[in-house]
């Protein structure tokens, strides 16, 4: 009896003094930080959306929420917290619960066309590329061509309007679309495999027989193609005659319809499904070139045109000459048109064999 009347008399003194209650009682102390409530919380501070998509923000911890946008031309709020993104642009909305303000930061970006859809999938590029290699055709009239000028046509187009990725090969971050044609057609910049799908995608289109191959060129691996013209066939690389860095306006055809064996010189392949043994069109773009020369005396009018078109501290001058010809014959003439201005440092590409003819090449006063 004594030992209950102890305990009852410290449960009288914990209620009045505010004492703790001694253990054994049953009764536990409660923090005063579970006693408060919780301080209400937006589930998100900021938020990006497309035009179009919403998204619910909720308020924890609150009830009869005020729910406002700072810009409802950017993003209007409902009175249940439903967001929905209107135009691009950034806002604020906001939830007013007790007198105060709960901020998220709502970004809106412009929903993506369909090409953008498009362009995120390899079927997608890939017909983002035909479209527009289509539309190249008809703007270029390239149609009403014939099989060999459709050919020059093209690659002239490519080299012309694309670029080699230099710089994210060296950087290894190449991205998929510079493999594909997507790359050259659409962004104008790639690598060989770009090259070669895109060249495939003109001919097919164009109604010419042509192989994608894959090889190796420089010691890495490489891809370019295959064409038939006449019966004929002949390689043909485009992304070899894009010079490395781009210079505008510059097209090269030392790999424009080769054979076999001019082409083994610096490229391997494993798998073609015939010879390419062409002759007929090896010459084709330096006729149309006017720099094709059956004669030296051909070769001089050749070269004095070339170097009256320039100046004398920039000239660029290319010559087909028959192999009835020496380097020295050229050269020799080339100095005695420039004794009038003065002697000058110039610059050659070493003399390239085509067929029965040598490509001799000198310039000056430009990048080589």
């Amino acid at each position: 009896m004594k030992q209950w009347r102890r305990w009852f008399c410290c449960f009288l003194a914990a209620l009045v003094f505010g004492t703790t209650v001694p253990a054994g009682l049953g009764i536990s102390e409660v923090p005063v930080e579970a006693q408060a409530a919780a301080k209400p919380k937006l589930n998100k501070s900021s938020l990006t959306l497309t035009v179009g998509k919403t998204y619910t923000l909720k308020l924890s911890n609150a009830k009869k929420v005020t729910w406002k946008s700072s810009n409802t031309k950017i993003a209007k709020i409902s009175a249940k917290g439903k967001v929905t993104a209107v135009k691009a642009g950034t806002t604020k909305v906001y939830a007013v619960y007790n007198n105060k303000k709960y901020y998220c930061k709502v970004t809106v970006k412009k929903a993506p066309s369909a090409a953008e859809q498009k362009a995120k999938t390899v079927e997608g590029r890939r017909e983002l590329a035909k479209k527009e290699i289509k539309a190249i055709i008809e703007r270029e009239g390239m149609e009403g061509l014939s099989p060999i000028e459709k050919v020059k046509a093209v690659h002239d187009y490519l080299v012309l309007n694309a670029e080699y990725d230099e710089e994210n090969l060296e950087k290894d971050t190449l991205p998929d679309q510079a493999f594909e044609a997507y790359g050259i057609i659409i962004e104008k910049i790639g690598v060989c495999a770009g090259y070669a799908e895109a060249f495939k995608m003109f001919m097919d289109l164009l109604g010419i027989p042509c192989e994608y191959v894959t090889g190796q060129a420089g010691g890495v691996n490489h891809a370019w193609n295959a064409v038939t013209l006449d019966g004929e066939r002949y390689h043909i690389d485009t992304t070899w005659d894009d010079p490395v860095p781009d210079r505008k306006g510059y097209v090269s055809y030392d790999y424009f319809l080769v054979d076999d064996r001019t082409m083994a010189i610096d490229h391997t392949w494993s798998f073609i499904t015939k010879p390419c043994n062409g002759t007929k069109y090896r010459t084709y773009p330096y006729e149309v070139m006017g720099i094709k020369a059956e004669t030296l005396e051909e070769a001089k009018v050749i070269i004095e045109k070339q170097y009256n078109a320039g100046t004398p501290d920039k000239f660029d001058i290319q010559v087909l000459a028959k192999n009835t010809m020496t380097e020295k014959e050229i050269l020799g003439y080339l100095s005695e048109i420039w004794k009038k201005d003065g002697d000058r440092k110039y610059y050659r590409y070493p003399a390239r064999k085509i067929g029965q003819y040598y490509l001799y090449h000198y310039f000056t006063g430009i990048d080589s």
